[in-house]
């Protein structure tokens, strides 16, 4: 049976960017030489949400930028699809000596989050680097683990997780798609570092 669970309204995504970019800012005030780099595509427009709800809760304007990961990928030559279409990367600052906030719309097996570490050694040797993502559904297969987490998950391997934001479908939410999910608890580990 295939079925479509939503799981945050448009309502419920704007608190959990709200409660993200709280985290963010408490875990790591005053957020000097700080920056936002979105996976795309999801995660761009998630960390600009971010960008800008610091900017209206604590009068703080980091910069953000984008980058597409697909060549970094290590299972880029096994996909089924092998036509890719590439979309631009624009980090419009010295990554170098920055603490650098990947931002991805979900996490499930890390291995684009590794390929973001691919490609962020590219463009210069950060301070740090801190991953936040708004869906942790688990069943990671690296070692990679977000330090901000707005929803986490157990899902079935054979489910999917579609995150909608308005810039990109015109609406905001947390889509199940297939028919099981465990919710519990957001339990992210402070400063661990993956």
């Amino acid at each position: 049976i295939k079925e479509d669970i939503v799981l945050a309204s448009s309502q419920e995504v704007s608190s959990l960017i709200e409660k993200l970019a709280s985290d963010i800012y408490k875990a790591h005030a005053p957020l000097k030489d700080f920056a936002f780099i979105g996976i795309l595509s999801g995660g761009f427009p998630l960390a600009l949400r971010l960008r800008n709800q610091i900017e209206k809760q604590f009068n703080i304007k980091l910069p953000v930028g984008k980058m597409d990961v697909s060549l970094y990928r290590d299972d880029f030559h096994t996909r089924s699809n092998s036509f890719v279409t590439l979309q631009e990367t624009d980090i419009p600052f010295e990554v170098s000596n920055k603490h650098v906030i990947l931002v991805d719309d979900v996490l499930f097996h890390g291995r684009t989050a590794r390929a973001a570490l691919d490609g962020l050694s590219d463009f210069g040797r950060p301070k740090s680097i801190i991953l936040a993502t708004l869906v942790d559904r688990g069943s990671r297969e690296m070692p990679i683990f977000a330090q901000h987490i707005g929803l986490q998950m157990d899902t079935m391997e054979n489910n999917y997780i579609k995150v909608r934001f308005l810039e990109i479908e015109g609406e905001d939410s947390i889509i199940l798609k297939k028919n099981a999910v465990k919710v519990k608890p957001t339990t992210a580990i402070p400063n661990q570092i993956f």
